[in-house]
């Protein structure tokens, strides 16, 4: 459980520097789109679907874990795209792509409580 407690400490800091930013509305996006996304361009290293318990990248977190975490919000998530990780390819997407694998990623949320 190492890769838990590594991904709490990168949110921690995302929520840290998040509170500093003044207060702006969520951005929402598509989970369908980024359910299409996160399958061309995530599932290389996480395990993207409601049922994938296990990644192909032992250091990448299911979306599922993710998603189950109840610190992880939008912001949180946003924050995250947005910064370096010396473990993730550094992929180049668009805005409205990282909204999109946001919205997918909090949809497996709903889809387990």
């Amino acid at each position: 459980m190492r890769f838990v407690s590594s991904l709490g400490s990168a949110l921690a800091m995302a929520l840290i520097f998040a509170a500093g930013l003044p207060a702006v509305a969520e951005e929402t996006g598509d989970p369908q789109m980024g359910a299409r996304l996160a399958q061309d361009v995530c599932v290389e290293c996480h395990a993207v679907d409601l049922d994938d318990t296990v990644s192909l990248n032992f250091a990448a977190p299911p979306f599922q874990v993710i998603a189950d975490q109840p610190e992880i919000t939008p912001l949180a998530l946003s924050v995250w795209f947005r910064s370096p990780h010396p473990t993730m390819p550094n992929f180049v997407l668009a805005p409205d792509e990282n909204q999109n694998i946001i919205a997918y990623i909090l949809s497996l949320r709903e889809k387990t409580e």
